[in-house]
């Protein structure tokens, strides 16, 4: 499957052997835009694509089936904790 993502500053491309990922897409209530999350499916961080990994502008994880789950949902609100912050 071919990803397009939109980040705040470029664009990335990727092929997936997967069909399935998780974005979570937030903005805060003020209009602050967090950084894209996206779940792929793996057993860690090899198996998330180097472009993903490598931007500052989206945050990523792995699941064992690219869905998101109670662990994954934690670390993605400390992280949008530790950036609200930052703003």
């Amino acid at each position: 499957m071919k990803l397009h993502v939109y980040s705040t500053k470029k664009n990335v491309w990727q092929n997936l052997s997967s069909d399935h990922l998780t974005a979570h897409l937030t903005v805060s209530a003020d209009g602050k835009v967090m950084p894209l999350y996206l779940i792929f499916p793996g057993e860690g961080i090899a198996d998330i694509p180097e472009s993903i990994t490598s931007n500052p502008d989206m945050w990523s994880a792995s699941s064992p089936n690219g869905w998101t789950d109670e662990e994954r949902f934690q670390a993605y609100m400390l992280l949008y904790i530790r950036k609200i912050n930052e703003i």
